[in-house]
């Protein structure tokens, strides 16, 4: 899985014997293979729309390529995402989650960038450097594209307050 478009996180490390822990509550809901506790390289980053909900990234290098797999984690409770928006789902209910005109933007990047359709992370495009074919357009459609492309935002309108 990687991140996509504009949804970038603050990514901070861990110290040894919390990631020893988070590797281990992650790992019982892993399979067919759990992830190399020698190997693994983690990560995590706050979300805005959790109240005390952490995004785990966690790298296993003992791989070729190195796979990398994201879970939430509250407290002891751990939804280690898959692609589908049922785990993002049952997060919202734990956590919960909390929209509000600050957070909502961010909670599209984030959904967008881990929800799959047809294998693939949804994209959430807002510059045209973000799109992984940029460089194979003629100048001419790179040039449009640039011209239609908007970073999301949220704004009032009379027919539909507090859209994007």
């Amino acid at each position: 899985m990687t991140f996509i478009g504009r949804y970038e996180q603050p990514w901070r490390g861990l110290d040894p014997d919390t990631a020893k822990t988070v590797l281990a509550q992650v790992n019982r809901y892993v399979s067919p293979r759990p992830m190399s506790p020698e190997r693994t390289v983690i990560s995590w980053a706050p979300l805005s729309f959790y109240d005390d909900v952490l995004l785990y990234a966690l790298r296993d290098e003992s791989t070729l390529p190195a796979i990398t797999k994201y879970a939430l984690r509250r407290k002891r409770e751990i939804v280690v995402l898959d692609g589908t928006a049922t785990p993002i789902m049952a997060a919202n209910e734990i956590a919960p989650l909390q929209l509000s005109r600050d957070t909502v933007v961010d909670y599209a990047r984030f959904f967008t960038a881990h929800v799959w359709h047809h294998g693939m992370p949804g994209m959430l495009i807002e510059r045209l450097e973000e799109y992984s074919a940029a460089p194979l357009m003629a100048e001419e459609q790179a040039l449009v594209m640039g011209q239609v492309l908007r970073p999301v935002q949220l704004r009032d309108s009379d027919q539909a307050p507090d859209a994007f």
